[in-house]
């Protein structure tokens, strides 16, 4: 994949790990504990899914291929050769 996509997919990352940061915070604040319960179980899958979901966001990241440097040629010394 080209830089665009990978920067594309850190920036998704990023705003993605914000998320789940807030909606962690939601859940260990006083507003989570006085809705009902269907509601919590679905904040907890939500996050649930938002970390799954993160998950494979860096794992795709870990495998796009690192671009090489541009080297010229003619910049380039070898030992031993004159």
């Amino acid at each position: 994949m080209d830089e665009a996509t990978l920067f594309r997919v850190q920036c998704e990352r990023d705003e993605l790990e914000i998320k789940i940061r807030k909606l962690n915070e939601f859940m260990d604040c006083e507003a989570f504990n006085k809705l009902d319960d269907k509601n919590q179980r679905l904040l907890s899958s939500q996050l649930s899914t938002m970390e799954s979901y993160h998950h494979i966001l860096c794992k795709r990241i870990f495998l796009m291929p690192m671009p090489l440097p541009k080297i010229n040629i003619n910049d380039l010394k070898y030992e031993g050769m004159k």
